[in-house]
């Protein structure tokens, strides 16, 4: 029972020295100096000389109070330095952590996306925003490669050139182009740092992506603009001149002027069609690619459009002759599904997808177009029984001018069987997509198998869902 009572007492001198203040256990450390050397000052005069001396106990007292004030002191403020810097260094580490608290969050919260890797270049981190650009989940990231994302476009040696430079200890910063989960591609912006240890090594990478889809399918219709505007005319022109030559040989041999005049009449109608086609072409690149004459969207009826598209297209391709079946399948699509478009971009580029099932299908065979929501999107499918696309060659529809048709009949009828166009419907087709935010694909089984384009639209109201 003492001996715990004494602990408990020296368990409690402990607690309250801790918790007093330095100075406080300076004067109470002096003060029971003091009277410790008064103690033993006394029972040393007592048992030397018999007796306590006053001169004794005051010499004695003094210099104890002078001793243990000094040592005390010099104590008292060792250990108070003692103290300011450890409270400085918990402070420092309470700010760091703060800091690296608010840092963690605000790149959690970035629009931007961000990832970080490990020295082999391993996913370790990836922010919300990037899991959002690219269509995978952070767990299907992590300890991945980030050339995952590569497009597969680009020589490997270009895929390659940030990740040689980072590596090199440079930061790269420039334009890419990436595959999502669902293998469309989108545009990003990158910056690649390297991170270095104390040691002066590469520890990690941080890439920040910005998707800079948006400003480059501006910059793509601008250019299409350009282009055809300076090659397309060349074939209405020389249109012009045929029909010209066919009017001056009527004038001159007026025995053969009714045919001359037939061939020139049809020559200037296909003038006129192509001029309507490159007109309604400019015009559509015009509005993609200067955002600055104002978005036109507007809540649209997909069904609607669907069902007036099917019809439309049906319609031309008879009058053309063609023996192709176009089937209808909207059941899945609820009557009052609505998106977020502009009408007449809609329409143009599901019209241009009809148009390219028809031409790449043999008499015969036939097109399918569905439709359904899924999830959070209205997904449109335009499927069909023709040529199909070449293994590889998916990547490289959106591509302008890459033809899969004859070029020899480019100047035939829209819906002939593998017959040409301008070489930039699917183009706009993609910009189309990009402007409202859409995602367009491709699948074929390759030669002969047939084609699915997929083009999926984010739903205005969750309609049927």
């Amino acid at each position: 029972m003492r001996s715990s009572a004494i602990r408990a007492l020296l368990n409690k001198i402990i607690e309250t020295a801790t918790a007093a203040s330095l100075w406080h256990i300076l004067w109470v450390s002096v003060f029971s100096s003091v009277v410790l050397s008064l103690l033993i000052t006394s029972v040393m005069s007592k048992l030397f000389h018999g007796r306590v001396t006053a001169d004794y106990l005051v010499t004695g007292t003094v210099a104890a109070l002078l001793v243990s004030s000094a040592v005390v002191a010099l104590i008292v403020l060792f250990v108070e330095r003692i103290r300011n810097q450890d409270h400085l260094h918990e402070e420092e580490r309470r700010r760091s952590a703060l800091l690296n608290a608010r840092l963690a969050e605000a790149v959690e919260q970035a629009a931007d996306g961000v990832f970080i890797t490990d020295a082999a270049r391993r996913i370790i981190f990836a922010n919300p925003a990037f899991c959002r650009l690219t269509g995978y989940d952070a767990a299907e990231l992590l300890v991945t490669s980030p050339a995952l994302l590569d497009s597969g476009m680009r020589p490997a040696a270009v895929e390659a050139a940030p990740w040689h430079a980072a590596e090199g200890g440079k930061t790269w910063a420039g334009k890419i182009v990436s595959r999502r989960k669902d293998g469309t591609l989108l545009d990003l912006f990158i910056t690649l740092s390297p991170v270095f240890n104390e040691r002066g090594e590469t520890a990690h990478f941080v890439a920040v992506a910005r998707d800079v889809s948006r400003e480059e399918m501006f910059n793509r219709a601008r250019t299409y603009f350009t282009e055809i505007t300076a090659h397309e005319l060349r074939t209405p022109l020389s249109g012009l001149m045929v029909a010209q030559m066919l009017l001056e040989n009527a004038q001159t041999a007026p025995a053969a002027a009714p045919a001359a005049l037939n061939e020139a009449a049809a020559a200037l109608a296909k003038v006129r069609e192509d001029f309507e086609g490159i007109l309604a072409t400019t015009s559509m690149l015009a509005q993609l690619g200067y955002p600055e004459q104002g978005r036109q969207e507007s809540p649209c009826n997909l069904h609607a459009i669907l069902t007036q598209c099917a019809i439309a297209t049906r319609h031309n391709f008879s009058r053309e002759g063609r023996q192709v079946t176009l089937t209808g399948d909207l059941g899945r699509l609820p009557e009052l599904t609505e998106i977020l478009a502009n009408h007449r971009m809609l329409a143009w580029a599901v019209n241009e997808l009809l148009m390219n099932a028809v031409r790449f299908t043999p008499d015969g065979a036939g097109v399918t177009l569905a439709a359904r929501v899924e999830e959070a999107m209205a997904v449109v499918e335009i499927s069909d029984e023709g040529i199909g696309v070449p293994s590889g060659g998916e990547r490289y529809l959106y591509e302008p001018y890459f033809a899969l048709e004859d070029v020899l009949q480019h100047s035939s009828g829209k819906y002939r069987f593998k017959s040409g166009g301008m070489g930039v419907g699917l183009a706009i087709v993609k910009l189309i997509a990009d402007y409202h935010n859409a995602r367009l694909i491709h699948v074929s089984g390759g030669d002969g198998e047939g084609t699915i384009a997929r083009l999926s639209f984010p739903l205005l109201t969750n309609t049927g869902g």
